[in-house]
């Protein structure tokens, strides 16, 4: 079969299409049980690249999963208004991808959700800096 695509440009021999939407899913979605998009209200802002603050508006919700279409790694921390979801709900899926299944217990609310995804190792990488400018300093002082 033939991919959903419609070509946007042409040059020559080079050719770009853009792919439907129906054959891609978003950096970050709500997943039903059958691993589709599911109809709740995601708004996503990426703060940096290894932080992001999600909106999340649907109507009883009982459970769900939240996929994040990045390589797996077990850094990644998700919180549900302030409430870090548990690391035995996060799981690799799709052979690369993060998923975490959302319980009742983090969907306590009916209607409004917010949610903070970050790398939590980041936070070795700013220390990180911190003593090496702190280190340069105290050289620089000392050479004077």
């Amino acid at each position: 079969g033939q991919l959903p695509a419609k070509r946007i440009y042409e040059n020559g021999p080079y050719k770009m299409y853009e792919l439907d939407e129906s054959v891609w899913q978003p950096e970050i979605y709500l997943a039903d049980a059958t691993g589709k998009n599911n109809r709740a209200k995601l708004e996503i802002e990426k703060i940096n690249p290894v932080e992001y603050a999600i909106s999340l508006a649907a109507q009883d919700i009982q459970s769900s999963t939240l996929v994040f279409n990045n390589a797996f790694n077990r850094n990644w921390k998700l919180t549900i208004n302030g409430k870090q979801i548990p690391e035995n709900q996060h799981t690799k899926i799709n052979g690369y991808a993060n998923f975490w299944k959302l319980t009742p217990d983090e969907l306590t609310q009916k209607n409004e959700y917010t949610m903070t995804l970050k790398l939590d190792s980041q936070k070795y990488i700013w220390w990180g800096w911190a003593i090496t400018l702190v280190s340069l300093v105290l050289l620089g002082l000392l050479s004077i």
